[in-house]
């Protein structure tokens, strides 16, 4: 196994400080999609393809600002063996904006299966992470870490869903629960670990939960398709567009749910989806 968690956390610490670097001043684009791109993002990307790839070794790296420049057959490969799923910062458009809720996110898969994953937030000096069957809670400031214990959720009119901005901006929904659109996915995804969130919905790519799927496994949550069928650890056509030459390549088929089991119906029955997604 190519997972070693004291050595992700070493090279998250790093990828932060690179992140920091930048942050008073970055230097921001535009990609093709519209979202936004800085040479922070370029710069940790390639930081952790030198120290985890190696293909002799059959270990991978998938990230979201190089994926598209991967020759043919690598990712059929890489899903065949071990995986490493970047995203360099989750939340560019907060980094960009001088705003605190984004990360530095990785995630692990061997076989296809998404196991283990750990998530850097530089600002809030907190990294979350999966250590054999735990995840835990490092504090920085005070270099404690905290053994998350799972949390019984039902459903609540005053608790908080995160949703993801396509959502907030095409959607409808009709919940009593306050909900936020942060426009970054790991953030909300590690705060419902700790149980300070009902859900987080809405359309993702692989990269941007790759780290937080494997943590909310262990931790006892579920995950569904908008249309209720249940979505698992699998990297597989069944959950994500795989046609590798698509720009809606890594993108989950439907909106994704992230919840307590028993808060599924209240949520997703309360949603109004634009153009049959959610997005």
């Amino acid at each position: 196994m190519s997972w070693q968690v004291d050595h992700i956390k070493k090279l998250l610490l790093q990828a932060g400080e690179i992140s920091l670097k930048y942050f008073a001043l970055p230097e921001i684009s535009t990609k093709t999609d519209g979202s936004v791109v800085t040479q922070a993002d370029i710069e940790i990307e390639d930081f952790f393809t030198a120290n985890l790839e190696n293909i002799e070794k059959k270990v991978f790296l998938i990230g979201e600002e190089t994926h598209a420049a991967k020759p043919s057959g690598y990712f059929e490969e890489a899903i065949q063996h071990a995986v490493y799923i970047v995203d360099p910062i989750d939340g560019t458009s907060p980094y960009s904006s001088h705003l605190p809720l984004w990360g530095v996110s990785v995630g692990y898969a061997e076989k296809g299966c998404l196991t283990e994953g750990a998530i850097f937030f530089p600002i809030l000096k907190q990294m979350i992470y999966t250590e054999g069957d735990a995840v835990k809670v490092w504090m920085l400031e005070t270099d404690q870490i905290i053994k998350l214990a799972p949390k019984d959720i039902q459903p609540n009119p005053t608790a908080m869903v995160a949703i993801t901005q396509t959502l907030a901006k095409r959607g409808k929904v009709n919940l009593k629960n306050p909900v936020q659109a942060l426009g970054c996915a790991v953030f909300p995804l590690m705060e419902l670990a700790k149980g300070n969130y009902l859900g987080y919905i809405g359309s993702l790519k692989i990269w941007d939960m790759a780290a937080g799927i494997p943590m909310l496994d262990k931790m006892g949550f579920s995950m569904y398709l908008e249309d209720k069928t249940p979505f698992g650890c699998e990297i597989s056509e069944k959950y994500y567009n795989l046609d590798f030459e698509s720009p809606s390549c890594w993108k989950t088929h439907k909106a994704t749910l992230f919840c307590k089991a028993s808060c599924r119906d209240y949520i997703l029955d309360n949603l109004e989806y634009p153009n049959k997604s959610i997005g």
